[in-house]
């Protein structure tokens, strides 16, 4: 008897160029159907070499039907401010974006097609769920509405305040890359870390997981690295 694939709310955090990871994550570790809704919490480019392969693998998950929900990284936040800004772009080589134009085959963000540009330009910042916020960084929760503060949502690592109080709802973010014992931790807190490190593996020790999180069940998934170059 075929078993009953019941439909899961998956939320998948900093991905950064770790294409055969992803891949192995949603396929054979998720089974990923299309009556999942998956959500990424961003940062799907930079320091890994397959961040144009993340990219397609996204778009043609949608275009297939999947239905997945990406949404703003710091990293796709300085790709499309470093086109029109010199600032930004050194920021972006910083923060190592050349492996991203090189996977494009690119030199700059503004050489990317129509359709690549559309895609990081309509990432929202931020999606809330009945019980969650998810966003990339974190919220400001100092000020009157959190929502309004798109740049600390892709900068911030931890919040000053009461997140329960000021949002009636928990925090899922990536962006602070953190040991899988630490992720675990938070599982139970007001703000979930979903970022393993997945890029960072075997320079950073306890580092180098793709995480996912199943909302529904908690139940937390995840993929050691399992890219070419390492």
């Amino acid at each position: 008897m075929e078993t009953l694939h019941l439909d899961r709310d998956i939320v998948i955090g900093d991905i950064h160029g770790c294409y055969n990871t992803f891949s192995k994550l949603l396929f054979d570790i998720l089974k990923i159907s299309k009556n999942d809704k998956i959500y990424l919490l961003g940062d799907y480019i930079d320091r890994g070499l397959k961040s144009k392969e993340v990219i397609d693998l996204i778009i043609s998950l949608q275009n297939e039907g999947y239905t997945i929900y990406p949404i703003k990284g710091n990293h796709e936040f300085l790709l499309l401010e470093s086109m029109s800004s010199v600032e930004a772009f050194q920021v972006w080589v910083y923060n190592g974006c050349i492996s991203t134009l090189e996977s494009f085959h690119i030199e700059r963000a503004n050489d990317l097609s129509e359709e690549y540009i559309n895609f990081f330009s309509n990432l929202p910042y931020y999606i809330k769920l009945d019980k969650f916020v998810l966003v990339h960084g974190g919220m400001n929760l100092n000020i009157k509405d959190p929502y309004t503060d798109t740049d600390s949502m892709v900068w911030i690592r931890q919040e000053k305040g009461d997140i329960l109080k000021k949002l009636n709802k928990r925090i899922i973010a990536g962006h602070t890359p953190l040991p899988l014992y630490k992720i675990k931790e938070s599982l139970s807190e007001p703000k979930i870390y979903l970022d393993g490190g997945c890029v960072y593996y075997k320079r950073y020790e306890g580092l180098g997981y793709l995480c996912a999180l199943e909302l529904n069940t908690m139940e937390l998934f995840y993929q050691l690295n399992i890219e070419d170059n390492i």
